[in-house]
């Protein structure tokens, strides 16, 4: 055998021939490697170039913005020019009228007295300001007519395409009465010249803010001052706190009856002037009108920082929700399209109760953080002073649904920390407007300390509370002291007894009886005073009120475990400290 035969029949071995393979695999390999690395290192820079692009965009926005503010600033000033120019013309065609009354007929007025009368009306055109003040001390009657024209002359310009700007106060028809607002937006129509303006009515809550039309413009209001329709605002507010404490007074006994008022949490409290006014601007004007969910079409409240693509144009009208997923939709065609599609009926995550068609979901917002945003997002839109986070890793969420045959449908909410070293058990709660005077937020808060008694700990909702969260749970705590103080023997209850039972902070307790007028002050000592006359009174206004129970017997819950050495909130270190001192 040659050599040239016994190398061809080396090659054609199966050895050589996998070694080959082997060794051509190795280098596609090695090309695919280079490849990937070089397809990283472009991704890689093409992610540098857009962040740099993002960056320089936000940077054009907030430049934008500002040249937008500057804009308005300007119209605004502009404005108020015309509208100084159309007050001056107003006077200078009452002067002409004036002259012809002096001049004119039998009885000419004397060259002297003709010219004392100009003088003085040139001195009240120079000085708007003190010729308004003097006409209402009644000697500036020039001033007074100019401003009659003034308005004339302004709502008129409205009915012919017309246009009032931001800040402009006004007198219009709401729900048939005359309201004094402030024009806080303003729109074009597409159609025509026409312009709807977004008002806060004084006296009112800014939920009731709304667009109207120019036909609800009454007139202008030239002599009014923001700031001292603010300052009124304000005395108002504290002028029926001041009554609310009077009458918190007179309902007190006239003997040794401790004399405590409780302390009020306001939605504002923690904020001031120069933080409510940067609130107010940043959520001035509502980008939702109105909210479908489910069989309801409820008129929103306040701002939802909802993204900017669903309102590119400011604001929508109405803004469709799918109940079970919270998904949400600018036009009703994309719901009905989404609900054939969605396969939840129900919210996500655990059911944790359900009794008498009323059912109770536990949703980690580390799982489902999109349901739990888009709940944030809804919830805005009925609170003002809502706290807004984007990461809700760190909550959990109880959804509220009624139950029937078509599914769970979404009744309200609260949230709370997976631990608060506050010893809060609720951040936030919310009823919805339909679901509202039923009974169910009193539902919701007893639901929460339920699972505060499972815990195992007190617990108090965060502060401040809304004006409806206030009420609202001024109510429970009185019903629910006031069914312990029943049950308990009177000679030896305490606070502390009361807050075993109820898993209520002694502070929110001892409020609580000062309200109801149940702590007495006698032998140098606070003591808890009951009469069962007013109690059963008051219980029997209280069991009085709709809704459903929680029935503890159907809650299947148990409490997140969290590594903390010692718990401050927890019944047994309260008891614990108790025997130490």
């Amino acid at each position: 055998v040659t050599l040239e035969e016994r190398l061809r029949k080396l090659c054609a071995s199966p050895f050589i021939s996998d070694s080959v393979e082997t060794v051509e695999q190795a280098e596609r390999l090695a090309a695919l490697e280079k490849t990937d690395k070089q397809q990283k290192l472009q991704i890689a820079h093409m992610q540098k170039t857009l962040r740099g692009k993002h960056e320089e965009l936000q940077r054009l926005r907030a430049r934008n913005d500002d040249l937008a503010k500057k804009e308005e600033r300007l119209e605004h000033t502009v404005q108020q020019l015309r509208l100084g120019a159309m007050e001056q013309a107003a006077g200078k065609a009452d002067l002409s009228r004036r002259i012809q009354l002096f001049t004119s007929g039998p009885d000419g007025v004397p060259g002297e007295e003709l010219e004392k009368a100009l003088a003085h009306v040139r001195r009240k055109l120079e000085q708007p300001s003190a010729a308004a003040s003097k006409g209402k001390a009644g000697g500036g009657a020039s001033g007074g007519g100019s401003k009659k024209k003034v308005e004339e002359v302004d709502v008129a310009s409205l009915k012919v395409g017309g246009d009032l700007p931001p800040g402009t106060l006004i007198w219009a028809t709401r729900r048939g009465e005359s309201r004094h607002a402030r024009v806080i937006e303003r729109r074009q129509h597409a159609d025509d010249e026409f312009y709807d303006y977004y008002v806060h009515y004084f006296d009112f809550n800014r939920r009731m803010d709304e667009w109207i039309t120019k036909d609800a413009v009454e007139r202008i209001d030239v002599d009014g001052s923001l700031d001292v329709l603010r300052k009124g605002e304000k005395e108002r507010i504290e002028a029926e706190k001041r009554a609310v404490e009077q009458a918190a007074r007179k309902r007190q006994r006239k003997d040794d009856t401790l004399e405590a008022i409780e302390e009020e949490h306001g939605e504002n409290d923690g904020m001031d002037e120069a933080s409510l006014l940067e609130h107010e601007e940043v959520t001035k004007v509502k980008n939702i009108n109105k909210l479908e969910l489910g069989r309801y079409v409820m008129d929103t409240w306040y701002f939802s920082p909802f993204p900017r693509e669903i309102f590119p144009d400011g604001s929508i009208d109405r803004l469709y929700v799918c109940e079970f997923c919270l998904s949400f939709f600018k036009a009703e065609p994309e719901l009905r399209r989404h609900s054939k599609k969605c396969p939840l009926r129900h919210p996500p995550g655990n059911e944790i109760y359900r009794h008498e068609g009323m059912s109770v979901w536990e949703v980690d917002g580390s799982v489902e953080k999109v349901y739990c945003q888009n709940l944030c997002y809804i919830a805005k839109l009925f609170l003002d002073h809502k706290t807004l986070y984007y990461d809700v890793d760190l909550f959990l969420m109880y959804v509220f649904c009624e139950v029937d045959e078509y599914g769970m449908h979404i009744v309200g909410y609260y949230s709370k920390e997976r631990y608060s070293e506050q010893g809060y058990n609720l951040a936030c709660i919310l009823a919805l407007p339909p679901y509202q005077r039923k009974g169910y937020g009193r539902f919701i808060i007893q639901f929460s300390y339920e699972l505060s008694k499972k815990e195992g700990k007190v617990g108090s909702p965060e502060k401040p509370l809304s004006d409806l969260g206030q009420l609202s749970y001024r109510s429970y705590w009185s019903w629910v002291l006031l069914n312990e103080l029943t049950h308990l023997a009177a000679e030896s209850v305490s606070i502390m007894d009361l807050t075993v039972a109820t898993s209520i902070t002694s502070d929110d307790i001892v409020k609580t009886l000062q309200y109801l007028n149940l702590i007495k002050y006698w032998n140098g000592n606070h003591v808890i005073s009951i009469s069962p006359e007013l109690v059963d009174e008051k219980l029997k206004k209280l069991n009085s009120k709709p809704g459903p129970r929680v029935d503890p017997s159907k809650l299947h819950w148990a409490p997140l475990h969290v590594h903390v050495k010692r718990d401050k909130w927890s019944i047994r270190a309260k008891l614990h400290n108790r025997d130490d001192a």
